[in-house]
């Protein structure tokens, strides 16, 4: 982030809808441009810097130029248009880019990386809505399949890429890196199988950008192996404790990888906690000892809210599986009142951000307060909280539908 980043103020401050329906023409809006750098380039550092990003436009295709954009409006300024269809608008001119190439240029590697880019921006923009009212016309896990496709097309998953400039090549490392970290977090909270293989995900080059990124890209290989875990048929109890110490190991190789900055960023705390609760649904052989799921779940809770704790386009993964672990916890007389405590920490940590984002029905966060409020009402005598404590509940949903599909169907809760 530059320092000519202004600061950022209520989303409803900066509301104009200026030449709103004009697609090939969609306008530079900086004070989006800006709400990108400020909230989801640290984590996703899918665009060059900003100052490389106010002039990327020459040498790229005027309509993957609009796309671009309006993929970014679509993330950050979806009140640009009444019907909230910059997504739509988006994925049309990609599809005109397409349908020209025949008769236009040759697709450079500038285009290439452009089209990539808008790709991936749309894969986030389906990540940061529920499933249940599309905006574009695919989900994140088409626009995932399509990235990876024009990755390996551009040969990025190989270690011996090579492009035009320095500039190039890292760009092209660098999605494909954060296309590792998309394509790991959606596979483990829907329970879908990951696009890219395991062969092509691990380099043993170090990248010279954004550490926080290069932090969750290793995180992310040991989420692909926790996925993978939870997709294994229960196994012995001799089996599953050889498992959990491989996992054990593997998370706390990660964190000691981190340990010079452990301390400067509740990110990483939060992301590390969410892969302990992975870790233990994945490898116990009897979830009805709660005490350690206890203990990570509210860490989440706690820390989620603090102030400490930035926005991140990660935020609703961490707030869906803890709310699925503290509905699971409700049912227990001795966890009951610290899952409430909880999920009261939760609904606080969602509204703390409703200044910085859009509000939206069809939002992850929408539906996980919605969730919550179901959650804190049937709690309100004890009786309405026993329902139903079968232990095997909770790891059998995030098996079989993944944490985020849980919290959409409600499958947990009714």
């Amino acid at each position: 982030m530059t320092a000519s980043i202004p600061t950022l103020v209520s989303y409803h401050d900066s509301n104009h809808h200026d030449g709103a329906h004009n697609a090939d023409h969609p306008g530079w809006h900086q004070h989006a441009i800006d709400r990108w750098f400020i909230l989801y380039q640290p984590t996703f550092p899918v665009l060059q810097d900003q100052t490389q990003f106010e002039g990327f436009g020459e040498p790229v295709h005027p309509l993957l130029r609009s796309a671009l954009l309006l993929a970014i409006y679509s993330i950050t300024f979806r009140s640009r248009t009444d019907e909230k269809i910059d997504a739509l608008l988006a994925e049309q001119l990609l599809s005109r880019y397409n349908r020209g190439l025949a008769r236009e240029r040759a697709r450079n590697l500038d285009d290439r990386l452009a089209h990539l880019q808008v790709t991936m921006l749309l894969a986030i923009e389906a990540d940061q809505r529920g499933y249940e009212v599309a905006t574009s016309v695919h989900t994140v896990g088409f626009w995932l399949g399509q990235a990876t496709g024009e990755a390996y097309d551009m040969k990025l998953h190989r270690e011996d890429f090579s492009a035009a400039g320095p500039a190039q090549a890292l760009l092209g490392r660098k999605l494909f890196l954060i296309l590792i970290v998309l394509d790991r977090w959606h596979s483990v909270s829907t329970s879908s199988p990951p696009f890219v293989a395991d062969t092509n995900a691990k380099f043993d080059i170090e990248m010279s950008f954004s550490g926080i990124t290069n932090h969750l890209y290793h995180l992310s290989l040991v989420v692909g192996d926790v996925y993978q875990t939870i997709m294994t048929p229960r196994q012995h109890a001799h089996d599953a404790a050889l498992t959990a110490v491989g996992l054990k190991a593997e998370i706390e190789n990660w964190r000691e990888r981190v340990d010079v900055i452990w301390g400067q960023s509740n990110l990483l705390h939060v992301a590390y906690w969410h892969l302990c609760i992975l870790s233990l649904l994945s490898t116990s052989t009897d979830i009805s000892e709660v005490s350690n799921l206890r203990d990570v779940a509210l860490r989440m809770a706690s820390t989620l809210p603090n102030s400490a704790t930035p926005y991140t386009p990660l935020n609703h993964h961490f707030y869906a599986l803890t709310t699925c672990v503290l509905s699971y916890l409700l049912n227990f007389d001795e966890a009951r009142q610290d899952a409430r405590k909880g999920l009261h920490d939760l609904r606080e940590a969602i509204q703390r951000h409703k200044d910085l984002v859009e509000e939206d029905e069809c939002s992850w966060d929408a539906k996980l307060l919605e969730v919550i409020g179901r959650l804190q009402a049937s709690c309100s005598t004890s009786e309405a909280c026993g329902r139903s404590a079968d232990s095997r509940m909770l790891l059998s949903s995030i098996r079989h539908s993944g944490y985020l599909l849980s919290i959409d169907s409600a499958a947990l809760f009714l």
